[in-house]
Formats: C-alpha cells, sequence, structure tokens
C-alpha cells in the first residue's frame, strides 16, 4: 500500500499543475526491472527522491543538492501520469494499484479520465465482476461524462445474459446501482426496460434484489 499512496500523494500535489504542459518537478524514473510502485506494497524507488526533499515541506518541489544528485534523468509527473495510464488494464486488477486509477478518474483531468474509460471499454463486464477493478468501474460511472456512460450501457445492454450476470454478480450488482443513480433520465429509462424481463428472476437472488430495491426506491413498485 505504500508505494500506492505516495503516487497518490504526487498526483495530489501536481494536480493543479497537469494542465500544463511542462513541469519543473523531477523524479527518479524505475528501469524495466524494477517493479511497478503503484502495485507494490513496499517500494517507493519512483518517488522516494521526489519526496522529502525539503524538511519544511515533504512535498516540496524544490530538491535538495544530495536530491539533484540521485536524479540524473528526471523525468514529470505527466510521464508518470502517462505510464499510468499505458497500464490501467493491470493496475484495475491489483489491490493497490486500483486506488491509483480511482484518485485519476476522481480527480484527473478530463483527458486522462476519457483515456481510462477508453481502456477499459470492451471489457466492461468481465471488470465489474472482479472484487478491485469493480470499484474502478464503478468510478467511471461516476466522474465520467453522460457520454462515457452511455458507452457502458451499450456494452452491457448489448449481450442478452451480460446485463443479467452483472446484476446478479456480487460486485458488478453494485456496478449496474451506480448506473441507475447517476445517469440521466432518458439512459435510465432504456435500462429499465432492459431490466423489467429480468425482475422474476432477480428477486431469487440475493444481489438481484438489489437492484429491484434501488429501482423501486427511484420509481415505485415494479411489477
Amino acid at each position: 500500500p505504500y508505494g500506492c499512496r505516495v503516487i497518490q500523494r504526487i498526483l495530489e500535489h501536481h494536480e493543479s499543475h497537469f494542465s500544463s504542459s511542462s513541469s519543473d518537478t523531477t523524479l527518479t524514473p524505475t528501469t524495466g526491472s524494477e517493479s511497478d510502485p503503484s502495485t507494490n506494497p513496499s517500494t517507493d524507488t519512483l518517488t522516494r527522491p521526489a519526496v522529502g526533499t525539503n524538511p519544511a515541506d515533504p512535498l516540496s518541489r524544490t530538491p535538495t543538492t544530495s536530491t539533484a544528485r540521485r536524479n540524473p534523468h528526471p523525468v514529470s509527473p505527466q510521464l508518470i501520469l502517462k505510464e499510468l495510464l499505458h497500464c490501467t488494464v493491470a493496475l484495475v486488477h491489483d489491490q493497490y494499484g486500483n486506488y491509483v486509477v480511482q484518485h485519476v478518474l476522481e480527480h484527473g483531468r478530463p483527458q486522462d479520465k476519457h483515456e481510462i474509460v477508453k481502456h477499459l471499454r470492451g471489457k466492461i463486464v468481465q471488470l465489474s465482476q472482479h472484487k478491485f477493478a469493480s470499484n474502478v468501474i464503478e468510478k467511471c460511472v461516476q466522474f465520467g461524462t453522460s457520454e462515457h456512460r452511455q458507452w457502458l450501457i451499450d456494452e452491457i445492454c448489448s449481450d442478452s445474459t451480460a446485463l443479467e450476470t452483472m446484476m446478479k454478480d456480487q460486485y458488478a450488482n453494485y456496478v449496474v446501482q451506480k448506473i441507475i443513480d447517476v445517469c440521466d433520465a432518458q439512459q435510465r429509462e432504456f435500462l429499465i426496460t432492459r431490466i423489467r424481463p429480468h425482475v422474476p428472476s432477480l428477486k431469487k437472488y440475493t444481489y438481484g434484489k438489489h437492484i429491484i430495491a434501488r429501482l423501486e426506491k427511484i420509481i415505485g413498485k415494479l411489477s
């Protein structure tokens, strides 16, 4: 969990700089033989020289002389973000890496959120049934655009069994509930028409009952 938190702190600290094309912040890059710090529970190799460089400010952007000597090949936080986006699919499956992707979805730039959803598109049903990845899909629904939500709705409704499978799954049912909560009226109406035929079957399953309860809270009694 340590490397994951370090990455999140760096992203938090530099969110105000994400819109710029360059940054004077420098970090030491990892080599191909080093593990991904966002998924490694104990490493901070990538970010250690960047944090704690100023005793008065643990996340100071002004490195000390000793830090500068340890940074012969500086990279910017934007390059870290680029690498994270490149590894999106792997990160969402990881018990620590998924939190970094969630952070970008919640606090990142619109174009970064868009890239994440693009990387996950086509895998929504599968990812929604995964313990860690399902949390990321919920964030895609919550913090994505209406267009992104439409992508997800179209995908889960394109297969006759996909939606039913998700509604009965211990993790994916929460994704469906989140879509119901935050989608617009037209999207919700479309989703309801797809859910209604499954109501009798849903009543037999614990997680299916959650879907029914959520819908009835919004639109009233389902037949």
